[in-house]
């Protein structure tokens, strides 16, 4: 649906002002009722049907003025409108404009209502009484992270007490975090992270920077190979081929295991070292995907590859 037949369904008819008839807007007309590129956008994007959704989006007040009936400066109009249409069309007109992803009908139903009450805002109202997670719960599990980002969800739910779905949403919502390549990371990154991500996928990285890889020892024996250490940027478990292909393979045989000493430990993970080496087209799996991952970086620009 385009934009002006959006904007003549918001507007509605005009009143010919020589034969006193009603018609419809023409294209230049409903231009001239706003001037903002932003709201021509957002009434594109979303396919208005009905003014209530509007105040969910960006440029409320200008976006709010013009559904109202008020556009630079004219006369309000009233509360948002149906137009005169019952839920029944109103949620066929939804059908229409998005589809699959359109409300059911009991929730316009519910919304038209509402509406028709006078209600003028689509935002949840705060519910009444303590709620489900406290502040005091959020500070407790962001300093059970800093001190080890390890933890398994379980860990954690028998740790703070805490029901297993109000751990995820304490990580998910709250915390704004996401298992990458088996760890948690901060959701969203700062651009300067950003910005070293995608120089260090320019430049072809390859060792990351854990403690152990980043010994002096390590970087002895590197200086005696002859072998060059490219850059690895911070909280890139995604461009670290030991995290997303190597320990995934080693981890893989080893599932349901129990051991109940450490020497059995590191005998089953010897083995499963060794497995891998002898399958040496499986080992070259993760080097040889990192080109294309380094790629997805810059396209993002710098931003994760994973768990989109």
């Amino acid at each position: 649906m385009s934009e002006n037949r959006v904007l003549r369904r918001i507007f509605g008819p005009k009143r010919d002002e020589v034969t006193g008839g009603w018609r419809k807007l023409h294209n230049e007309e409903l231009h001239n009722l706003y001037s903002s590129p932003s709201i021509s956008g957002m009434i594109k994007s979303w396919k208005m049907r009905w003014a209530g959704n509007v105040t969910r989006m960006g440029e409320k007040r200008n976006a709010y003025m013009i559904l109202l009936g008020k556009p630079e400066g004219k006369r309000p109009l009233g509360r948002p409108r149906r137009r005169g249409r019952s839920a029944r069309q109103c949620h066929q007109g939804l059908q229409e404009a998005c589809g699959e992803s359109a409300l059911p009908y009991r929730t316009v139903a519910r919304w038209v209502k509402v509406f028709d009450e006078g209600r003028q805002n689509v935002a949840d109202t705060r519910l009444p009484g303590r709620p489900s997670v406290s502040e005091e719960e959020v500070y407790a599990f962001s300093m059970l992270l800093e001190s080890d980002r390890r933890h398994t969800i379980r860990e954690l739910a028998r740790e703070t007490g805490l029901a297993h779905t109000t751990v995820l949403h304490i990580l998910k919502e709250r915390l704004d975090m996401r298992k990458i390549a088996s760890r948690g990371v901060p959701h969203d990154l700062r651009e300067m992270q950003k910005w070293l991500r995608y120089d260090a996928a320019r430049n072809h990285l390859e060792r990351d920077n854990v403690r152990p890889h980043a010994a002096q020892a390590v970087a002895d024996l590197f200086d005696r190979w002859g072998w060059e250490v490219l850059y690895h940027p911070p909280y890139s478990p995604d461009l670290s081929p030991c995290d997303f292909d190597l320990i995934p393979k080693m981890k893989e045989p080893l599932r349901g295991i129990r051991f109940r000493t450490v020497p059995e430990i590191l005998q089953a993970g010897d083995r499963s070292i060794r497995t891998i080496r002898i399958n040496t087209r499986g080992a070259a799996k993760g080097i040889l995907r990192l080109p294309h991952r380094w790629q997805r970086v810059v396209h993002n620009a710098g931003d994760y590859t994973e768990g989109q």
